[in-house]
């Protein structure tokens, strides 16, 4: 079995020589595999850069307009149709609304919820505090800045994801030869 192929295949590069020439070699298609690389490297950067924008002009927005639904009856307003007022053969009707966004006050908390109109929001699911701070639209940013610059980032993750590719490929090509 397996000792057969190994003969045949040290005999077709070359025996141990050939194999140490063929480890050390170079692709006729390197640059071309760098060319491509990079392109796609660029390619991620730039939809990232995007993302990043997008999220930071979202987090400037303290209130976006919004649809909401309203009972005629018991003048509750809410995100969806109530399913009490509907079951109970209450008029409702869409309206536009308001949503504001508010991040929890207590220390270390961060909690984020959003309202309707001018409402004010309810006590903190997370840990029951009354005291909200208004904040933007957008996701929380997570600790080591935005993807663009003010931190580790991208820079960091795309030096990760190069440095991971270059270790799958060599290792690749172990596994191979």
């Amino acid at each position: 079995g397996g000792s057969g192929l190994s003969a045949l295949f040290s005999a077709a590069i070359g025996g141990p020589d050939g194999m140490a020439k063929a480890m050390a070699s170079k692709s006729k298609y390197s640059s071309e595999a760098k060319a491509v690389s990079l392109d796609r490297s660029k390619q991620a950067l730039e939809r990232l850069e995007k993302k990043d924008a997008a999220a930071a002009a979202v987090e400037g927005m303290d209130k976006v307009r919004a649809r909401a639904f309203k009972c005629e009856t018991c003048g509750k307003l809410s995100e969806r149709p109530d399913v009490d007022c509907r079951d109970q053969g209450h008029r409702i009707r869409s309206v536009d609304a308001t949503r504001r966004f508010f991040e929890c006050a207590a220390s270390g908390c961060n909690e984020r919820t959003s309202v309707l109109n001018n409402q004010f929001p309810p006590p903190c699911r997370k840990c029951g505090g009354a005291g909200w701070k208004k904040c933007g639209a957008g996701p929380r940013q997570k600790q080591g800045g935005s993807m663009t610059g003010d931190g580790p980032g991208l820079i960091t993750a795309l030096s990760e994801h190069t440095s991971w590719r270059t270790r799958q490929a060599v290792s690749a090509q172990q596994d191979f030869l």
